[in-house]
């Protein structure tokens, strides 16, 4: 055969809400899927998590906030001495999952990531007085909750705001964001 008969494979990966990979070769084509969902607290309720506090009254109120005179919404909760507060997230979500957050604590204060229930978690400490970005690499299949636990073990009142909740999930390789790029292989 002659070399520019040979077959094409195209890779192309588009950047809308949704990013999907595509493998294009011959009649084949595979397609991997990723979702990501972004909670900046811009749109107050409608990021898809829940305040816990909704469902246990033994869980600390999570509000959406702004500075007065601008426009940067993010969620606030104040904690009393050995509480928590915490977000549920209840959607179908296919593993693996990625999920970030941005949080600014009072105090130096404990987070935890759950899945499934209160009891399969991970668990990171964030430091006082600082953005802190807390990640969590999930591998399973699928899921349908996913926690956000902040824990003040302290004997005194704590505050931390929260935002930029980013959750990706599926089958995918790491793309950055806004990427279209088509190369041939």
């Amino acid at each position: 055969r002659h070399p520019s008969h040979a077959p094409i494979k195209e890779i192309v990966m588009i950047n809308v809400k949704r990013r999907v990979l595509l493998n294009v070769e011959m009649e084949n084509v595979y397609v991997t899927s990723v979702q990501n969902n972004v909670c900046d607290f811009e749109k107050r309720g409608e990021c898809g998590w829940s305040d816990l506090r909704a469902i246990s009254p033994q869980f600390n109120n999570i509000s959406v906030a702004s500075k007065k005179g601008q426009d940067n919404r993010y969620g606030l909760s104040r904690m009393s001495p050995r509480s928590y507060s915490g977000l549920l997230r209840r959607a179908s979500i296919s593993g693996p999952i990625s999920l970030s957050v941005d949080l600014f604590p009072s105090h130096n204060l404990d987070v935890k990531i759950c899945v499934h229930s209160l009891k399969t978690c991970q668990s990171q400490r964030v430091e006082a007085r600082a953005w802190n970005r807390v990640t969590a690499k999930i591998r399973m299949k699928s899921t349908d909750k996913l926690f956000l636990l902040f824990y003040n073990k302290a004997v005194i009142e704590k505050t931390i705001a929260i935002d930029n909740i980013l959750l990706e999930s599926g089958d995918c390789q790491s793309i950055p964001p806004n990427a279209v790029t088509r190369r041939r292989v």
